[in-house]
């Protein structure tokens, strides 16, 4: 059990004694607000003191995904990035499919064609490859919507629960 330094102990020590870290972490937070009612502190040490029982007074709980969801009507929702994100992810996923099975189909006719055969062949490799690379493209700008969406609602719910609302 921690030993709380008194009002008294706290008021005795010098200046530079009262703003250390390790001097307000022996206040408990009843003697940290009955010092600062205390008209004789400096303004410096009142600084201290009123960032400190700030800290203190900020939930150290971390918010849950289920609280999030439950405030979500109140949260922002953006619809039209959803819905745009969606479709980015569809279009990449056809587009990556596509370039699999075309690159799959060219190596097949490149194995079976004659020689003259298997440089035009070639030449379709990259439009293949660019498929893919699309699709995984658009995939990536989709989840990247939704990251910054998801950012947008959960900075929402902590300055929510912040502001104590």
């Amino acid at each position: 059990m921690q030993n709380f330094m008194s009002v008294e102990e706290f008021l005795s020590l010098p200046e530079d004694r009262q703003i250390m870290p390790k001097t307000l972490n022996q206040l408990s937070f009843d003697n940290l607000v009955d010092i600062l009612n205390n008209d004789s502190l400096s303004e410096k040490v009142r600084g201290v003191l009123e960032g400190e029982l700030n800290f203190r007074s900020v939930p150290s709980k971390p918010i849950l995904e289920k609280e999030v969801m439950s405030q979500k009507n109140e949260l922002p929702s953006y619809p039209a990035l959803k819905a745009i994100s969606a479709i980015l992810k569809f279009i990449g996923w056809i587009l990556l499919v596509i370039g699999i099975i075309y690159f799959v189909y060219i190596i097949v006719q490149i194995s079976e064609a004659s020689f003259y055969e298997k440089g035009a062949l070639l030449a379709q490799l990259p439009l293949a490859l660019g498929l893919g690379i699309a699709g995984v493209l658009n995939i990536a700008g989709a989840e990247i919507i939704k990251l910054f969406t998801d950012i947008s609602r959960n900075t929402a719910a902590i300055l929510k629960r912040l502001d104590g609302k």
